[in-house]
């Protein structure tokens, strides 16, 4: 059973071979009546971010908690991960996107997965990733800042497919480059991808594979990409997904919209 442990990732501009691992401590043993829960993507296990663990400290030692483990962190806007055994984190160091895979009692990186990337911020921010990856039955599924997707082994961070959704789709750059994060639903990835760079329509939301990388669906809109990610709701007794599109400049505004999660078919806008 994993122990209990407060993490922490300190943000360094240092290289992959620079990031250092430094273990403490042994974590405590549980409590009897303590509930343990994964936190296999950003809002949680539940999509509501609300965590099911428990009992909590109603107050922390006057001593402070007591260190397990320190690891070091690139640029990243990106919430660390914990599925099945891993703890994920997905930072960029130098010109690279890079997921570490750490043991979550020790730190020890279990392996490194990078690929390069050309992206500066334009506002002099952190150039990092903005999503963070998503965990789902043995996979990773992440998308970077310039719109990289990857679908990765969780045991390995070996490359299952990937697509460059960027060049793909047209997605321009917006004010802080790519950022919804992937939500999964039924054996589908549905992404907020707002593909456009004029005001004709664009592939604002599409569904693809998870098994496969292949695009099934595609909803076109004239509403770009928001920095919002999809979410599902029951609505009716149907599963419906809710995307905030909007836009930088052309056009301005934009809206709710309310999808078919299976077929891409608009509900209503």
């Amino acid at each position: 059973m994993m122990k209990s442990i407060v993490l922490a990732l300190l943000p360094l501009a240092l290289t992959a071979k620079e990031f250092p691992e430094k273990f403490h401590a042994a974590p405590k043993p549980l409590s009897k009546d303590a509930k343990v829960s994964e936190w296999p993507r950003v809002f949680g296990p539940n999509d509501n971010c609300t965590s099911p663990e428990g009992p909590l400290l109603k107050k922390f030692p006057e001593t402070g908690l007591k260190p397990v483990f320190e690891l070091a962190r690139g640029e990243s806007y990106a919430s660390p991960i914990l599925a099945d055994g891993k703890l994920l984190h997905f930072h960029a160091v130098k010109s690279a996107e890079t997921l570490d895979c750490h043991h979550p009692e020790t730190g020890k990186r279990l392996w490194t997965f990078s690929y390069p990337i050309k992206y500066r911020d334009r506002y002099g921010f952190s150039s990092g990733p903005r999503s963070s990856p998503v965990v789902h039955k043995g996979k990773i599924y992440l998308i970077g800042v310039t719109a990289n997707l990857h679908c990765l082994d969780l045991d390995s961070g070996k490359v299952i497919w990937k697509r460059d959704l960027k060049n793909e789709l047209s997605i321009p750059q917006y004010f802080f480059g790519y950022g919804p994060n992937p939500m999964i639903h039924d054996g589908l990835l549905i992404l907020n991808t707002g593909g456009k760079e004029k005001e004709s329509s664009g592939s604002s939301v599409i569904g693809v594979s998870l098994k496969t990388g292949k695009t099934v669906w595609t909803h076109e809109d004239t509403w770009g990409a928001s920095y919002a990610s999809p979410v599902m709701a029951k609505l009716h007794g149907e599963d419906v997904a809710l995307v905030i599109a909007a836009g930088e400049s052309k056009p301005t505004h934009g809206g709710l919209l309310l999808l078919d999660p299976k077929t891409g078919k608009l509900h209503c806008r």
